[in-house]
């Protein structure tokens, strides 16, 4: 299957400049907020393959997150500003559908069966099937944290279950709720600390949990939904973790303001933290551009690309083979504006 991408990604990309997609190389593509757009990257490389406009649609549109599903060879673009999740063929980026939310768009996440949507203004996740594009259902979250004034954020999808993180509950901690993807209901629920980003584990039963505003990851057991770990982390906002599952990476979003009284790089923008147990200290590294926030690797686990969401054009890539020491600055791609979500390809 893999080859199969590779030869057609390279035909697709061939036609598209002369520039081929050779020596395996992963391609990575990253949602421009600011101008409607994705660009495509190769790993490897500081060109930018190509630059695709979303479908038109009623409003300028808005793509926040993507995602990319191997087993149905698509990639799932929210697009806050119309109201939907822009479905695209893998192969020539070719319209397939547009899935319906309610009111909006924001994270967004899929287990190859079906694809959960965060929706901020209506306080639910839109669920669709990704064999039939079919709307699932409307899933509210919990009516005691609506009530008490939360808003759902991130989405993960996993083990047969959906974990969403609750944020603006006032005097209170925010919460992380586990929904079954068969009856979208509660199971469990874990407070945790404040403005939550989530991602799973891919070998082991470990939740994680970056809180930007509590700096500190919490990690939770992604069955039961206890503690296991809680790690100091500055700003942790962005959360990755490459297939091999060796170590965490999480970016500092308010980190590295340029002219900063003790760096004039400012302080640690990303972090990379092995996951043994217990987990190790978090080792830091600087960033060449303010508001480093989301990031993907190549499988391979070689390099990690970060987007910069402050209203500019960069992607920033580090070398990453090496976990024992900082992740190293590689260089700098300029793509569309206000670079936000970005996925892989496989």
């Amino acid at each position: 299957m893999r080859a199969l991408l590779a030869t057609l990604v390279a035909a697709l990309l061939a036609g598209c400049g002369g520039v081929s997609n050779g020596g395996g190389r992963a391609v990575l593509v990253v949602a421009n907020r600011g101008d409607g757009t994705l660009s495509l990257l190769r790993s490897g490389s500081s060109a930018v393959l190509r630059t695709l406009p979303l479908p038109p649609a009623a409003n300028p549109a808005v793509p926040g997150y993507v995602a990319h599903s191997a087993v149905h060879r698509r990639l799932y673009v929210g697009d806050e500003a119309n109201q939907r999740v822009v479905v695209m063929a893998d192969d020539d980026f070719r319209h397939v559908a547009d899935l319906p939310a309610v009111a909006d768009v924001f994270q967004l996440w899929h287990d190859d069966r079906q694809l959960w949507a965060v929706d901020r203004t209506d306080a639910s996740l839109a669920v669709f099937d990704l064999a039939t594009h079919e709307r699932l259902a409307v899933v509210p979250i919990p009516a005691d944290l609506r009530s008490a004034g939360g808003v759902p954020h991130d989405v993960v999808v996993g083990d047969g279950h959906a974990f969403v993180s609750i944020v603006g509950l006032l005097a209170a901690p925010d919460v992380v709720v586990k929904l079954s993807t068969e009856t979208f209901l509660e199971v469990k629920r874990a407070n945790v600390g404040k403005d939550p980003h989530l991602f799973l584990h891919p070998r082991d039963e470990r939740l994680f949990v970056a809180c930007q505003e509590s700096d500190a990851v919490h990690v939770l057991d992604r069955t039961s939904m206890a503690s296991l770990e809680v790690v100091p982390v500055s700003g942790g906002h962005g959360i990755w973790v490459p297939p091999d599952g060796n170590t965490l990476f999480v970016t500092n979003f308010a980190g590295h303001e340029p002219g900063g009284p003790a760096d004039p790089r400012g302080p640690f923008a990303l972090f990379a933290i092995g996951l043994g147990t217990p987990m190790g200290p978090p080792i830091g590294t600087h960033a060449p551009d303010s508001a480093p926030h989301n990031l993907a690797s190549t499988a391979d686990g070689l390099e990690l690309y970060v987007t910069h969401s402050n209203g500019g054009t960069h992607v920033s890539v580090y070398n990453i083979w090496n976990r024992s020491v900082p992740p190293r600055f590689l260089r700098t791609i300029k793509v569309g504006a206000n670079p936000f979500g970005i996925c892989r390809i496989d």
